[in-house]
C-alpha cells in the first residue's frame, strides 16, 4: 500500500519529482489491481491488457499536462481506477454496445449506485477485494505503454532513438536526454525508459544507410504521410530525387508542400532516408538536422551532387543514353554510366519522351 487515508501517496511524490522515473514505480506499484480490474470488467484477457494500457496511457498523459503540486496531491490507486473506468465506458459507447462477456460480479460503480466513480475506487482502494482478486498483470504490459531510448553512434553524430513494442518510433541527433524525452512526450505521449541495448541492427543500418528489416513504429502517420515515407525508403543510397517525385510516388503528384511537411515530420531520420529529396535545381533544401548536415550526408554517401546542381545550372534536369533508349534522373546511377559521347540531356521528361526516350525503370522519373 502506497498511502493511508490521510498520508501522502510516495508514488506521487516520485512522480512529482520525476514523470518518467515516477511513472515506473507507478507502474510496477498498480498494474496488477489494474488488471485485475479490467479483467473483471471486460471478461477477456487480451481486452483487459488493452485496457489496462490505455489507462495507463492516458494517466501518463494527463500527468504530462500537471503541474507538480497537483501531481503530488494525487491518492494515485483511486485516480487510476478511475481513469480505467471511464476509458472502459467510453469503449462501450463508442461500440454501442455492452461487453459479451462479464465476470460474475458488475463493475466496481455499480456497487455504490448514486457515488462518484472516484468514491467507488476509494472504497476498493481500502477494501481487501482488490487485493483478493488480484490477477499477475502480463510481463508485456510495460512494453504497451512505455517506449525505451538509448543513445548511438550514427553517421553524423550520436542520435538518440526510442523503441516501442512495435518497433523503432523516434530518432534525434544527441542533446541531452532530458531533451530528448521531452520532444518525445511531446509528440507521442508516453513515458520514455532507459534501454539495456540498442535494438538488433540499429547500428548497421545506421552505418550502412539501409534500414533493412528493422521494424519501424509508424502508427501515427497519417496515410498520406507514410506513403511519402514509404516512398522515401525506396530511395537507394548514393542517389537523390526532386521533391515533385516523391509527391507523385505517394500519389498527390500536385502536393508537393504537403510531402515536404511530411519529410520535415519523419519520426525516424536516417532510417528512412529522407535527407535523399532535394531540390529541383539539385539544392539541398530543408532537413530536421538542418541542410549543412543534410549536405554532408548525401557527399558521405557517394551523391552526385555538384553534378546534379552544374546540369540543373544548365537547364538540364534529366539524362538520356542514346544507347539504351532511358531517360533518368542525373543522380540516378544508370545516368551516372552513361559516357560522354552517348549522353544527351533534357530539360523536362515530355521532351525525352517526345525524342524517342522511355523512362528508366530504377529511378521512375
Amino acid at each position: 500500500m502506497n498511502q493511508t487515508a490521510t498520508g501522502p501517496d510516495r508514488i506521487a511524490a516520485k512522480l512529482a519529482a520525476d514523470l518518467d522515473a515516477g511513472f515506473a514505480a507507478l507502474f510496477e506499484a498498480h498494474q496488477h489491481v489494474l488488471f485485475s480490474t479490467a479483467l473483471r470488467i471486460c471478461g477477456r484477457w487480451a481486452d483487459a491488457e488493452d485496457l489496462t494500457a490505455t489507462a495507463f496511457l492516458r494517466a501518463f498523459r494527463a500527468l504530462s499536462g500537471y503541474d507538480r503540486e497537483r501531481i503530488a496531491a494525487l491518492r494515485t490507486r483511486p485516480w487510476l481506477l478511475t481513469i480505467l473506468l471511464n476509458a472502459w465506458r467510453n469503449q462501450v459507447r463508442t461500440a454501442a454496445r455492452q461487453p459479451r462477456e462479464v465476470l460474475d460480479a458488475e463493475p466496481p460503480e455499480a456497487e455504490a449506485r448514486g457515488a462518484s466513480v472516484e468514491a467507488q475506487a476509494e472504497r476498493h482502494e481500502t477494501s481487501r477485494e482488490l487485493a483478493a482478486m488480484a490477477v499477475p498483470a502480463p510481463g508485456r504490459l510495460l512494453d504497451k505503454v512505455a517506449a525505451r531510448w538509448t543513445r548511438v553512434p550514427g553517421p553524423a553524430g550520436d542520435v538518440y532513438v526510442a523503441t516501442t513494442d512495435l518497433g523503432v518510433a523516434y530518432l534525434r541527433t544527441a542533446g541531452t536526454a532530458e531533451e530528448f524525452a521531452g520532444l518525445f512526450r511531446a509528440r507521442f505521449g508516453r513515458p520514455l525508459l532507459p534501454a539495456s541495448r540498442p535494438p538488433a541492427g540499429l547500428l548497421t543500418a545506421l552505418r550502412t544507410g539501409r534500414a533493412g528489416r528493422i521494424p519501424l513504429d509508424l502508427r501515427d502517420l497519417t496515410p498520406f504521410a507514410a506513403s511519402v515515407l514509404a516512398a522515401a525508403m525506396t530511395i537507394p543510397r548514393g542517389e537523390t530525387r526532386p521533391y515533385g517525385w516523391i509527391a507523385r510516388q505517394a500519389g498527390r503528384p500536385r502536393a508537393v508542400r504537403a510531402a515536404a511537411s511530411a519529410l520535415a515530420a519523419n519520426p525516424v531520420p536516417l532510417l528512412i532516408p529522407c535527407h535523399r529529396i532535394v531540390q529541383a535545381d539539385g539544392a539541398a533544401g530543408g532537413y530536421v538536422f538542418g541542410s549543412p548536415r543534410k549536405e554532408a550526408l548525401l557527399r558521405h554517401e557517394g551523391a552526385n551532387l555538384d553534378e546534379v546542381r552544374d546540369l540543373a545550372a544548365a537547364g538540364t534536369r534529366y539524362l538520356a543514353s542514346d544507347t539504351t533508349g532511358v531517360v533518368c534522373f542525373p543522380s540516378c546511377r544508370n545516368a551516372r554510366r552513361i559516357t560522354p559521347l552517348h549522353r544527351r540531356g533534357f530539360a523536362s521528361l515530355a521532351a525525352a519522351g517526345r525524342s524517342g526516350f522511355r523512362p528508366c525503370l530504377h529511378c521512375q522519373p
